[in-house]
C-alpha cells in the first residue's frame, strides 16, 4: 500500500509539471492598445494502437493469443499512455504511463497493475539529466516484493575519443548496495583495435574484470585480403577465461566473410594460451540488399553458440529487404537447420527444421510481422502473424 502511495504521488508530481509546462506555452498579451489577448493553440494529438497475435500449429487450433490496446495523449512535449494486454481473451495485463520534459530534465513514470483484483504490480520512475557531455540517468523499481526493487544510477559519456559508463544498484527496502561496474572503452595504436574494460563489484566484493580487443588487424594482403582478431579476457578470484573469435573480410565487390569460433585453452600465471581448437566457421555472402550464410559446427558442444539451435550442426540462412509501404522498408529471414546425428529416416543433407519470419509495412499505420516453421517430426508445422494498427 505505501509503494501504491508513493507511485500515486509520483503521477500527480508529473500531471502537476505537465499543466506548468502547458501554462508556460500561452503567450503575453500584446502590447499594443485595444489588442486581445492571443494565445497559441496548443499542440494535442490523441491516437492510440492495437495489436494482435494469431497462433497456429498442428497441435494449436487457430486463435488469437494476445492482444494490446493502447491509447495515448500528446500534449506539446508532455504524453500520457494507458495499456491494457489480453492473453486468449483474458485481461492481465494494465499500466499507465507518463513522460515528459521540464527544462533540460526527462521525466517517466509507469504504474503497472494487476487488473484482475486491481492490485500493485510494480511502479517505475525515471530521471534523464545530462551536464555537457555526460548523461546522468536514474531509475526506481518498486515491487512486490519489497526485497526485490532497486534503485539503479548510471552516469555515462566521452571524453575525446575515450567512452566511459558508471553504473551503481542499491536495495530500496532495505537500503543496500547491490552492484556497481564501470567500463572503458578507447581506441588503441595497436593495429586499429579498439579496446574496453569493464569491472564488476557485487555486496560480496570483487567479482571479476574483463579486458577485450576488437578489430585487431593482424594480417592484411595487397589483394585486400584481411584477418581480423576479437579477444575477451576474462579475470575472477578463481578462474582466467580466454575467448578468441577470428573472421576474415575483404573489400572486393563479392566475396563470403568468413568467422571462426575458437576455443582457448590457458594457463595461470603467468598468463599463457597453451592451445587453440576450432569449433566452427560461419561464411557470410552479401549481394545486394541480401545477406547469404552459412554456419558449421564442429563440435556439439558449441553447436548453440554457432548454429543457434542445440543439436543443429548446420544453419543456412538468408536475410533481407522487403519493400514496403510509405517508404518504410520492411525485413525477412529464413533459417534452415540440419542436424548432426539424424539417425534413422533422415531427410535430404540431415534437414529438419526451416523457419521463415517476416515484418512487412502494408499501409501507413498497418503493419503485419509473423513467423512460420516446418520441421521433420512433431509437431511439424505452426507459426504466428502479428497485425498491428495505428489511429
Amino acid at each position: 500500500m505505501r509503494s501504491l502511495r508513493v507511485a500515486c504521488a509520483s503521477a500527480l508530481i508529473l500531471a502537476m509539471a505537465c499543466l506548468w509546462g502547458l501554462a508556460a506555452v500561452a503567450q503575453e498579451p500584446s502590447a499594443d492598445d485595444g489588442a486581445e489577448t492571443i494565445q497559441e493553440e496548443l499542440p494535442i494529438s490523441v491516437w492510440g494502437s492495437m495489436t494482435a497475435t494469431i497462433n497456429v500449429s498442428e497441435e494449436i487450433p487457430l486463435g488469437i493469443q494476445q492482444m494490446a490496446l493502447t491509447g495515448v495523449l500528446d500534449i506539446c512535449t508532455f504524453s500520457a499512455q494507458i495499456q491494457a494486454g489480453f492473453t486468449e481473451a483474458v485481461f492481465d495485463r494494465f499500466s499507465i504511463q507518463a513522460a515528459g520534459a521540464v527544462g533540460t530534465i526527462d521525466l517517466s513514470s509507469t504504474l503497472t497493475m494487476n487488473p484482475a483484483d486491481g492490485s500493485f504490480e510494480s511502479w517505475q520512475n525515471g530521471v534523464a539529466f545530462s551536464v555537457l557531455t555526460v548523461d546522468f540517468v536514474d531509475t526506481m523499481y518498486i515491487t512486490q516484493p519489497q526485497t526485490a526493487s532497486y534503485n539503479q544510477f548510471v552516469a555515462s559519456g566521452s571524453v575525446g575519443d575515450c567512452s566511459f559508463q558508471i553504473n551503481t544498484k542499491s536495495g530500496t527496502s532495505p537500503f543496500c548496495f547491490q552492484a556497481a561496474n564501470a567500463c572503458f572503452g578507447w581506441p588503441t595504436g595497436l593495429c586499429g583495435a579498439s579496446a574496453n574494460a569493464c569491472t564488476l563489484f557485487t555486496d560480496e566484493g570483487f567479482d571479476n574484470l574483463t579486458l577485450s580487443l576488437s578489430d585487431l588487424l593482424w594480417y592484411e594482403a595487397p589483394s585486400g585480403l584481411r584477418a581480423l582478431l576479437d579477444a575477451t579476457f576474462t579475470f575472477t578470484t578463481d578462474v582466467k577465461i580466454a575467448e578468441l573469435a577470428a573472421r576474415l573480410d575483404t573489400d572486393w565487390g563479392i566475396c563470403p566473410g568468413i568467422e571462426a569460433i575458437v576455443d582457448v585453452s590457458t594457463s595461470f600465471p603467468p598468463l599463457s594460451i597453451d592451445g587453440i581448437d576450432l569449433r566452427g566457421l560461419i561464411f557470410e555472402l552479401q549481394i545486394g540488399n541480401i545477406t547469404a550464410s552459412l554456419a558449421e559446427s564442429l563440435d556439439a558442444a558449441y553447436d548453440s553458440s554457432v548454429t543457434g539451435r542445440s543439436g543443429a550442426a548446420e544453419r543456412f540462412r538468408l536475410e533481407g529487404i522487403l519493400e514496403g509501404c510509405c517508404a518504410s522498408p520492411g525485413s525477412f529471414s529464413v533459417d534452415t537447420y540440419f542436424e548432426r546425428n539424424p539417425g534413422v529416416g533422415a531427410f535430404l543433407f540431415n534437414w529438419y527444421r526451416t523457419e521463415i519470419s517476416y515484418d512487412l509495412p502494408l499501409f501507413d499505420k498497418l503493419t503485419i510481422s509473423g513467423e512460420a516453421w516446418y520441421a521433420a517430426v512433431s509437431p511439424v508445422w505452426g507459426g504466428s502473424l502479428t497485425i498491428s494498427f495505428t489511429w
